[in-house]
């Protein structure tokens, strides 16, 4: 790399995006059969990943509905 273009160019060309989408199912009450508990029951958009805040939101949830 010769100069802080070139250095620019090479990263710029190396990053990318995805979505990983939450908070966007509706909250819905006990008794539906095809519930699901994920990420988007999450009232907003954390600005973190959202996987060890789903596990336990799903885990508690699961313990609650379930009972252990």
């Amino acid at each position: 790399m010769g100069d802080g273009e070139e250095l620019e160019a090479a990263v710029s060309a190396g990053i990318s995006t995805y979505v990983h989408t939450t908070s966007t199912a509706p909250i819905d009450g006990l008794g539906d059969e095809w519930a699901v508990v994920g990420a988007s029951i999450v009232p907003e958009v954390p600005s973190t990943v959202s996987d060890a805040t789903t596990i336990m939101i799903a885990e508690h949830i699961a313990r609650r509905v379930c009972g252990s």
